[in-house]
């Protein structure tokens, strides 16, 4: 379990790992706060691993991002 937060929309959520394969983790996504109401209500974010980094699979937005264990 883990959170997302999108600063760009304001949305922020919980995340739940699904799957990890060899180069690909899969997490579903439930957005819990959305002020401007601009975000999906859930999804699935397929990310990319690269190393120690992760990015959006199938994006054209470029995102990367840094997971943390807390």
């Amino acid at each position: 379990m883990g959170t997302i937060e999108w600063p760009l929309s304001s949305c922020k959520g919980d995340l739940t790992l699904m799957a990890v394969m060899e180069e690909k983790v899969v997490i579903h996504e439930v957005i819990t706060e959305d002020p401007q109401q601009r975000c999906r209500t859930e999804a699935q974010i397929d990310f990319r691993l690269k190393g120690a980094a992760l990015f959006l699979d199938g994006s054209d937005w470029g995102k990367e991002a840094t997971l943390r264990r807390v």
